[in-house]
């Protein structure tokens, strides 16, 4: 025979008004799991007893999860939330002016909103951010790229999430492989191809080997930190080596045993990368053109 004691959901309501704001605080300095978060707000009741304390610091960190303020499985504070209504009226204010030095200082408006979580779901944002990749000023381009790269790293694993990131490379793909190819601006096809690399576009592994096989030295040169930073990134945030880590691995490889040594030498500063992380190769890759 089993007693259950049912207890005042007002109560439970109560205490876990309370409960949310010590979990807030704890996260402020650290991720932490469910178990550590339970045992730092309850000591050690356990969870089998049904008491109010554990009802609400549950109700608290589930409410938490859903309103999307923290993330599970390890729960981390997400931070300030993103001014859609800001984002918005930014985008139109952008729209209504031809002042090239106003719209970059909307787009560097638009770019720390961008950090925050939710901007993603701001109306008309992507579609906006994909127009401004093709924009004659290469400040607007770049800042663009950023915001992009901002969203782009907040999108979790959630269904939600999914539809967006397969909206974002919708909108861009093509525009962001065409600027790492061909944009006037060095710096903007860096950023496109550390975008790529987020979005985890499987053509990003074309544009890695036309980087190593046309480049120019002083082009590869100013790429190789890129390849070496995010192309090496754990599987959390590489949504490319998560699910093209072997197509990438076999292109480095055929590309390694090359009778071009340029392009070999090229390939297993990479392949290198990928191995022991961004640590430069112990001899000889100041000297790879």
């Amino acid at each position: 025979m089993y007693v259950v004691f049912l207890h005042s959901d007002k109560r439970v309501v109560r205490v876990s008004s309370a409960i949310r704001g010590v979990i807030l605080r704890l996260l402020e300095s650290d991720p932490r799991t469910r178990e550590e978060l339970r045992e730092s707000v309850l000591g050690t009741v356990p969870e089998s007893q049904y008491k109010t304390k554990y009802q609400a610091f549950r109700r608290a960190l589930d409410d938490l999860v859903d309103e999307g303020v923290i993330e599970d499985a390890k729960y981390r504070y997400k931070g300030e939330g993103a001014d859609q209504k800001f984002i918005r009226a930014s985008m139109l204010r952008f729209d209504k002016t031809n002042d090239p030095a106003r719209q970059r200082l909307l787009m560097e408006d638009i770019e720390a909103e961008s950090e925050k979580h939710d901007a993603l779901y701001t109306g008309r944002l992507l579609i906006f951010l994909a127009a401004r990749l093709t924009d004659k000023s290469e400040d607007v381009r770049k800042l663009a790229i950023r915001c992009l790269c901002n969203l782009s790293r907040r999108i979790t694993e959630s269904r939600r999430d999914a539809h967006s990131l397969l909206a974002m490379r919708k909108q861009c793909g093509r525009k962001l492989l065409d600027a790492v190819m061909q944009d006037p601006s060095i710096e903007v096809r860096k950023e496109a191809l550390k975008l790529l690399v987020y979005l985890g576009e499987r053509q990003t592994i074309s544009i890695v080997e036309n980087i190593m096989k046309g480049s120019t030295t002083e082009a590869f040169r100013e790429f190789r930190p890129i390849l070496k930073q995010y192309l090496v990134q754990p599987y959390p945030t590489n949504r490319l080596l998560r699910a093209h880590k072997d197509a990438l691995r076999d292109m480095l490889h055929n590309h390694a045993l090359s009778k071009d040594q340029r392009l070999a030498d090229r390939a297993k500063v990479v392949l290198w990368s990928l191995r022991h992380g961004q640590a430069d190769m112990p001899e000889g890759e100041a000297d790879i053109q």
